[in-house]
């Protein structure tokens, strides 16, 4: 396996394979390249042909793209996942605040921090049946 100095390696550390890949490691050193780059492909098509791609709005080509996607899984050790979890806990917390706010008291833009338009003349802003009462957030009273 080549460590290419341009790109990040996950699997591979400073003094070799990083402990979460060593199984990984042995097996993916195994394997036919020619094979791996059909099933990528056969992702893509996968990918492609159920949708699982996104826009980005605002771009003049806001043409589909594929979900990113890579046939080499990312493995954690413990201590990372623990870390990671942790600012995903606290970004989800983040967002039900301000969809809270959003659909509630409109703090955020009446302190001029967001500016009204862009959520007034925004199209996927939409006041669902149960938002004009209150958007209520998992794990907000």
């Amino acid at each position: 396996m080549v460590n290419d100095a341009r790109f990040f390696n996950e699997l591979q550390g400073r003094t070799g394979v990083r402990s979460p890949y060593s199984t990984y490691s042995d097996w993916f050193a195994q394997q036919d390249n020619a094979r791996l780059q059909t099933k990528s492909k056969e992702a893509e098509a996968f990918f492609r042909r159920t949708g699982i791609t996104f826009n980005v709005y605002g771009q003049s080509d806001a043409e589909e793209r594929l979900i990113p996607f890579d046939l080499v899984p990312r493995i954690l050790a413990n201590s990372e996942w623990t870390r990671l979890a942790k600012g995903i806990e606290q970004r989800v917390r983040g967002i039900n605040a301000f969809l809270h706010d959003l659909y509630n008291r409109q703090e955020i833009i009446s302190a001029g921090i967001v500016p009204k338009r862009l959520i007034a003349e925004n199209d996927a802003f939409r006041l669902h049946p149960y938002c004009r009462h209150g958007y209520r957030a998992h794990g907000r009273e």
